[in-house]
């Protein structure tokens, strides 16, 4: 289910997020379609419904059946944390993006928000305490699609930090983070999801910052005590991030995590992630492994990334 704004060539996705087309329907999720089909589906519709829509007026369509896909599971992890959230007189939702893009799930996590509180209008910090959202990227360009977004979709307070993501063992020299390979692979990364996401050519992406543990991150935005959802797509560094140090700080805040894991070798590297999870008093949700298509509860699915999801058993209702 969706929406065109064709004056504005703004889509509304089926959980309400207003967004750019273009930006909705970049080509960093063309050339996996059968992964991202969710979204695919809803940019089909939207380019042959918006020569036929009146300019000015609004289009509503319905799918007719809805597509499982990788980013389903990264939708029934944000509805989780956006249902098991009941005590908005108590504390604010927060969430947590790595590898955020131009901030999807954020602005999708406040969207679900303002349904289920009746929120509307351009501004619907009038929680009693406003959601917080910490969005954390390599590419610095990306901070007026952000700003734009959360213009469309309620002017959520949020932060955006632009910069590596390192385990909590990092010391700060900037050769402990990730292997030489994968640093390689991660400074390159840069260049081409600027040019994905069509925010202009690569510049000081990081700003001369060094990278930063989420321990320390939580720290610097001063996050409240309990986090919903960290949701992370940081290419290949949730395996030197993720050490038993930050799952062990983690368990103490944090209600859910989803990961997207990126090497064809998964089998080897996400078991002591798994394991470390578990050890912590955490329950596996999803493991789904980087370029199989494999069988789901609701049926086979091919997997672009891969998905690794938890929910913490120490915080379940607080």
């Amino acid at each position: 289910r969706g929406k065109i704004r064709a004056n504005e060539d703004l889509l509304i996705d089926f959980i309400g997020l207003v967004i750019p087309f273009e930006l909705y329907c970049n080509e960093a999720y063309n050339f996996q379609i059968e992964s991202h089909a969710i979204r695919t589906r809803q940019c089909d519709l939207f380019r042959q419904l918006r020569h036929v829509v009146t300019s000015g007026r609004e289009a509503l369509f319905q799918a007719t059946y809805p597509v499982v896909a990788e980013e389903y599971f990264e939708y029934a992890d944000l509805f989780a944390s956006v249902a098991d959230y009941n005590n908005p007189h108590q504390r604010p939702y927060v969430l947590v993006e790595g590898g955020s893009g131009y901030g999807h799930w954020t602005f999708s996590a406040h969207r679900l928000l303002m349904q289920k509180f009746n929120f509307t209008g351009r501004n619907s910090n009038n929680l009693p305490h406003p959601a917080r959202y910490l969005l954390i990227d390599v590419i610095d360009s990306l901070a007026p699609a952000i700003e734009n977004l959360a213009k469309l979709n309620g002017n959520p307070h949020y932060f955006f930090h632009v910069g590596f993501m390192a385990s909590s063992s990092y010391s700060g020299t900037g050769t402990e983070v990730l292997s030489p390979e994968l640093l390689e692979r991660a400074r390159s990364n840069i260049k081409i999801y600027s040019e994905d996401w069509g925010v202009g050519p690569p510049k000081n992406r990081s700003k001369g910052k060094i990278p930063i543990s989420l321990r320390a991150l939580f720290q610097l935005y001063n996050l409240p005590s309990i986090v919903d959802l960290v949701d992370l797509d940081i290419q290949r560094a949730e395996y030197a991030v993720l050490d038993d140090h930050t799952v062990a700080f983690l368990s103490t805040c944090v209600k859910r995590i989803h990961i997207g894991t990126h090497l064809a070798n998964t089998y080897e590297l996400t078991p002591p992630i798994t394991k470390r999870f578990i050890s912590h008093g955490w329950s596996l949700v999803w493991e789904f492994d980087h370029g199989h298509r494999v069988p789901t509860p609701y049926g086979p699915v091919h997997f672009g990334d891969g998905v690794l999801s938890f929910v913490n058993n120490h915080l379940i209702g607080v």
